[in-house]
C-alpha cells in the first residue's frame, strides 16, 4: 500500500495539506507507522460535527493539540472550517518527525511547537484542543496490566494536560484505546477539572464513519461551564424571541441541557426539562 492510499484509509483528503506533508517524507514507511496510530479522520469529523451542531464552537475557530503524533483530528477541523476559517495555534509533541509535520502541514509557528506538554500551561487559549495521551500501557497486545496501571496512567495523563487543568480551552478532545484501565485512567483525571462538563463515548470508524475498518476508540469531550451556559441560553433567547418551540429545536435543547446535566449527582434537574420532551 502506497502512502496517498494509505491517507485514504485514514479518511483524508488527496489534497488536504497533511496528505502532502506524509507524501513528501523521504522514508515512507515512517508516514505508514505514524498514521497507523492516528485516529480516523472521518470519527473525527463527526466529533467536530457535533460540537458544531450544538453550537459549542465558533465559525473562526482557534485549535491546539498535545501528544496527537501527526495530528489527524486537524484533518476534520480544516474540513468544516474551510477557506482559511480556524488557525493552528500551538503543538505540543515529544517527537520531533511528527511535530514537523504538524507545523508542515498546517504553518503552525515554530516558536508555538513545543516539545513537552508541560509546557503547554501558559500557551495561548483555544476554542478546541484535542489530547491524546500514551495509550501504550492500555493495549489489548499489552498483558498483566492491573491497578498500578491505572494509577500510571492516571499520572502521566494529568502530567500531560496542564493546559486542560488551567482551562485555557473553551472545548476539549480526549482520545485513547477503548479499554477499561485506559478510560478508568482518564476519567479519575478530568473528573478533577470541575471547569468543564464531561461526557465520553466509544466511537469507530466503521460504525460512525462508514469506513470498514476496525479502529474503536473512546473520546471524552469537556465543555466550558461558560461555553455551555452561553450556546443554552443563546438558544433559548431564539426561542422566546419566536414564541414558539419547533420540535427541531426543542431536541437540540434538550441535548444541551442533557449534556450540562449528565454529571450531575442523581439526575438532578431532569424533572425540569419534561415541559420539552
Amino acid at each position: 500500500m502506497s502512502v496517498p492510499e494509505a491517507c485514504r484509509c485514514m479518511g483524508l483528503r488527496d489534497k488536504s495539506p497533511l496528505t502532502r506533508a506524509l507524501c513528501g517524507l523521504k522514508y515512507p514507511s515512517h508516514a505508514m507507522q505514524m498514521l497507523g496510530k492516528a485516529i480516523h479522520a472521518g470519527v473525527a469529523s463527526v466529533i467536530v460535527g457535533w460540537l458544531d451542531s450544538q453550537g459549542l464552537l465558533p465559525r473562526w475557530l482557534t485549535y491546539a493539540s498535545a501528544c496527537s503524533g501527526i495530528d489527524t483530528f486537524a484533518e476534520a477541523v480544516d474540513v468544516h472550517r474551510p477557506g482559511g476559517m480556524w488557525k493552528y495555534v500551538h503543538a505540543a509533541e515529544l517527537r520531533a518527525e511528527p511535530l514537523n509535520i504538524i507545523g508542515s502541514a498546517w504553518a503552525v509557528p515554530r516558536a508555538r511547537l513545543l516539545t513537552d506538554a508541560a509546557d503547554t500551561a501558559s500557551a495561548p487559549p483555544c476554542d478546541l484542543y484535542m489530547l491524546s495521551p500514551d495509550c501504550h500501557d492500555f493495549s489489548k497486545r499489552r498483558h498483566g496490566r492491573d491497578g498500578k496501571t491505572v494509577a500510571a496512567g492516571a499520572v502521566e495523563t494529568w502530567n500531560v494536560s496542564p493546559f486542560v487543568a488551567a482551562g485555557r480551552a473553551a472545548v476539549v478532545v480526549i482520545e485513547n484505546v477503548d479499554e477499561t484501565d485506559g478510560a478508568d485512567a482518564i476519567t479519575t483525571v478530568v473528573a478533577s477539572y470541575p471547569m468543564y462538563s464531561w461526557q465520553s463515548q466509544q466511537l469507530g470508524a466503521e460504525e460512525h464513519a462508514g469506513v470498514p475498518v476496525r479502529r474503536d476508540r473512546r473520546f471524552w469531550v469537556g465543555v466550558r461551564h461558560e461555553r455551555r451556559i452561553d450556546s443554552i441560553l443563546a438558544r433559548i433567547a431564539e426561542v422566546m424571541n419566536d414564541g414558539e418551540l419547533p420540535h427541531a429545536a426543542a431536541a437540540s435543547l434538550c441535548g444541551k441541557l442533557q449534556f450540562t446535566l449528565s454529571w450531575a449527582f442523581g439526575r438532578l434537574g431532569r424533572a425540569c426539562m419534561q415541559p420539552l420532551f
